[in-house]
């Protein structure tokens, strides 16, 4: 399970002076638990139980997240020594407080949309800021690893995959999705109680639940300010509020908020195939670091064969990739009418004796450029080339920066057989992978023998492979 916020209390451990245990720590709990179960037994988005008196028309002007959060916490009504004490906690670490909150700016528009579609306090949004000081590369000496940090065997739990390619836990969209399924689950766990399902998340419901079995046997409250737990899970709740209240109220802690706006910043988008992170640049004109910066979980900088193909966009680079992506869906869909042999001279399941090769390139439109000078260049015709890139009229116009596929076949167009070729007919559950397992070749093999995989690894039910059989 996640493990607590080292990376952020790491920086900053060093300059921790704890004071003598406040006086009255026990002082007023009755009221307080009363507070703290108001805020527990709340459903719905948060800001949604303001009485209607209190909401204001906004000016126009207002489009700062952080104006957001503040009108959304719940938690920064709270008042406790403890979280006095981490404020003390991060106004002595001021520096890496800072650090923190400009990190977030990538990732923290997507996060608050998602914490508020869970129905979830707004403050939860906050929590990566105590975990990972938002950096999604942070790694606990538990291996607890990401935004969120998760450990593998939890993140295997809540469907975050890992191998050479992909690791969910890095992954903003699935790493988020998964920690807030977490909370939602140790809430109900714990009786609607948001303090004891933080400190779970962080300790792990069992050690919790161990702490309130021991706090009952003795007849002392089960509530998170009365339980004994280590002293990370203590400061880990409290320093989630001291957050909230600080952003609440900048000025009177003395941190400075960077700039962020709450107007759409980015866009998910699934792919039909994989796609490098360089190519989206270039296909988009967004720059690679600003696309790994949101995409930290493709560990080569390219999606997985097997997935998953889904990208986390600036909004300004969103339209060119959906564009191409609706290119490469009608391509597509087009295969699919073709003849299995359209680029073969392949003509049954047995022997075959040649084989013609066809290279699939990419050519950047250039200024001056037409359709028909592109086919007379690469020794095509014009019917072939709308067909490959999806184009619906030889008019259309092209723009520079466009790309176009195009076929040509390879210097030595005809190469001898070595092996028969088998014909497989796709069903839904099969991926690149599968079918390279299940006929035990690999998939350069594959590749050779099928140009519908040069530039695209995606399968479609009824698809026609060819698959060599030594």
């Amino acid at each position: 399970m996640p493990t607590p916020g080292k990376h952020f209390g790491e920086q900053i451990y060093s300059q921790e002076s704890q004071p003598a245990h406040h006086a009255g720590v026990t002082n007023s709990l009755v009221s307080f638990s009363e507070s703290v179960r108001s805020i527990s037994e709340r459903s719905g988005p948060p800001g949604a139980f303001r009485p209607v008196e209190d909401l204001q028309i906004l000016p126009l002007s207002h489009h700062s997240l952080w104006n957001r959060l503040r009108d959304g916490f719940e938690f920064s009504e709270l008042e406790h020594p403890k979280i006095d004490l981490q404020i003390e906690f991060l106004q002595n670490g001021m520096r890496s407080l800072q650090a923190s909150l400009t990190a977030a700016r990538p990732y923290l528009k997507h996060i608050v949309e998602q914490v508020e579609r869970a129905g979830m306090p707004i403050d939860i949004a906050m929590l990566p800021l105590v975990e990972s000081a938002f950096n999604p590369h942070a790694k606990s000496s538990q291996n607890a690893l990401g935004l969120w940090q998760f450990i593998p065997d939890t993140g295997a739990l809540y469907g975050l995959s890992e191998d050479e390619w992909y690791s969910g836990r890095k992954d903003v969209i699935a790493s988020t999705e998964a920690a807030l399924t977490y909370l939602t689950r140790l809430h109900e766990l714990f009786d609607g109680d948001w303090l004891l399902a933080l400190a779970a998340y962080n300790t792990g419901q069992g050690n919790l639940r161990s702490a309130i079995r021991r706090a009952k046997k003795k007849g002392l409250s089960s509530d998170f300010w009365s339980l004994r737990l280590a002293k990370e899970t203590r400061d880990y709740v409290p320093r989630l509020i001291a957050v909230s209240k600080m952003i609440s109220e900048p000025e009177a802690y003395g941190i400075i908020l960077p700039p962020l706006s709450d107007r759409v910043s980015t866009r998910a988008i699934d792919f039909d195939r994989t796609l490098s992170l360089q190519a989206a640049a270039d296909i988009s004109g967004l720059s690679l670091r600003r696309l790994s910066e949101l995409n930290p979980g493709y560990k080569k900088g390219v999606m997985p064969p097997d997935g998953p193909n889904r990208l986390l966009v600036p909004i300004e680079g969103a339209a060119s990739l959906i564009k191409w992506n609706d290119k490469q869906r009608a391509v597509v869909a087009a295969a699919k009418h073709r003849p299995a042999n359209a680029y073969s001279t392949a003509e049954n399941q047995n022997a075959v004796s040649t084989f013609r090769k066809v290279d699939y390139r990419q050519y950047t439109v250039r200024k001056g450029d037409n359709l028909w000078n592109i086919a007379r260049q690469f020794d095509t015709d014009l019917k072939s080339l709308t067909s490959w890139n999806a184009i619906g009229s030889s008019s259309d116009p092209l723009q520079p920066g466009d790309k176009l596929w195009y076929a040509r076949l390879s210097h030595d167009s005809t190469q001898a057989m070595d092996a028969r070729l088998m014909k497989y007919r796709v069903v839904t559950t099969d991926t690149v992978a599968s079918v390279s397992n299940k006929f035990n070749t690999r998939f350069v093999e594959l590749k050779k023998w099928n140009q519908s995989l040069r530039h695209s690894h995606s399968l479609y039910p009824g698809q026609i492979l060819y698959i060599p059989v030594q």
